[in-house]
């Protein structure tokens, strides 16, 4: 599961122009029959167009457990998160993705932003670790099903962090994922970490970024030797767990 870091710093670049290897995420919007396999993919339309054919292609190769509900299975739409790797080489770029999860998207954009900071916390210093539940419902939709502090930290009777966390929530709209040509429920989980900045500056965040898309397999994969420039672009994407479909890789390539 990604958290949402209230406090975090967001960069960008231009896959196609960058001169160095660059991590970022992406969405695909999958069709898939009754058996499980892909029948139509739209990759994320604000990536440079060999991108998106290179992923579109890779998905088409995927094998995704058949669709179901109530123990009938049948077509269905989703979206999915991916992890994607482009290196360069003599001729242009080495890529790879891995998968990162599905679920339904949110309307009119590929990054979900974060909650408010409530600003009485913020200027006093406090921050908070939340987990939230949701409920995507077939219109779109977010009903919030459950929030609570996992911080251990004691709060009165109004919690602050709670209350923008629900405002929030009422606020976000999706594209639902589908079953039978029919919108449907989905649940969506993630941790929200309120943090006050610790003075340390964009550049220690960008290095602690660039750290972990080092880790990530999609780079991994893209080119073992992992030289020095990686970008992480594009923010976070959050994962979901379905609460009525069957949507999940059984098998899948990455390389």
């Amino acid at each position: 599961m990604k958290p949402i870091v209230i406090a975090g710093i967001m960069l960008s670049a231009n896959v196609a122009g960058a001169a160095e290897p660059v991590a970022f995420h992406a969405e695909a919007k999958v069709e898939i029959d009754a058996s499980g396999k892909p029948t139509r993919i739209e990759a994320s339309t604000d990536l440079p167009e060999a991108v998106r054919s290179f992923i579109e292609k890779k998905v088409a190769t995927w094998q995704f457990a058949p669709p179901s509900r109530d123990g009938v299975t049948g077509s269905g739409v989703t979206y999915l998160k991916l992890g994607a790797c482009a290196v360069p080489v003599a001729n242009g770029y080495r890529m790879a993705i891995d998968y990162k999860g599905n679920g339904p998207r949110i309307s009119g954009s590929s990054i979900l932003s974060g909650p408010r900071y409530p600003p009485s916390e913020q200027r006093s210093g406090r921050g908070a670790q939340m987990a939230v539940k949701w409920i995507v419902e077939p219109d779109g939709r977010a009903t919030l099903e459950r929030v609570e502090r996992t911080d251990g930290a004691k709060v009165g009777r109004v919690d602050p962090f709670e209350k923008t966390i629900r405002e929030w929530v009422a606020t976000l709209r999706y594209e639902p994922e589908q079953f039978s040509g029919h919108s449907v429920r989905t649940r969506v989980t993630t941790t929200v970490s309120f943090t006050v900045g610790d003075g340390s500056g964009p550049a220690t965040h960008k290095q602690a970024l660039i750290e972990k898309a080092r880790q990530s397999p999609e780079c991994q994969l893209a080119d073992a030797r992992l030289p020095t420039g990686l970008q992480p672009v594009r923010g976070f994407s959050v994962q979901t767990t379905d609460v009525g479909l069957g949507f999940f890789i059984s098998r899948f390539f990455t390389c």
